[in-house]
């Protein structure tokens, strides 16, 4: 199982999914030139050899990057397991492209950068364990 965390174009303004309202209409995020370059701007060692997908996997980590098809790009979904390094990673991407993300497992539904992040894997982590019947399981 895996953290997923959605990016998409989110309202601005925008705190909770509460806040978005019901007719918001999301716009195309960039093109997948774009996201691929600032990806590997900030993890020069991401695996970009598949097209559909981007792995990064670090010393207690992994994070698959599913890329739809097409130039421009709507959303993509990190997927991540492993330690808390991937919140991290997560944060850092998305700072860079100065994009927004869905988080399930966060109070808000929004993916928080910093401390946040973390708490919203812990809290996924939680949900999994109780989901599985036991910790560590990946």
């Amino acid at each position: 199982m895996s953290w997923d965390v959605l990016v998409q174009d989110l309202p601005p303004d925008a705190a909770s999914i509460g806040d978005i309202p019901d007719d918001f209409e999301p716009q195309p995020i960039g093109s997948r030139s774009w996201i691929l370059a600032g990806i590997r701007a900030v993890v020069p060692f991401a695996d970009l050899s598949r097209a559909d997908q981007v792995s990064i996997v670090g010393e207690d980590f992994a994070i698959e990057i599913g890329l739809p098809a097409g130039d421009e790009i709507e959303s993509f979904a990190f997927h991540a397991s492993g330690g808390e390094m991937a919140a991290s990673v997560i944060a850092d991407i998305l700072g860079h492209l100065r994009l927004r993300a869905l988080d399930p497992a966060s109070p808000t539904g929004i993916f928080s950068p910093g401390p946040g992040a973390v708490e919203g894997l812990r809290r996924w982590r939680a949900y999994r364990d109780g989901v599985v019947g036991g910790a560590g399981r990946e």
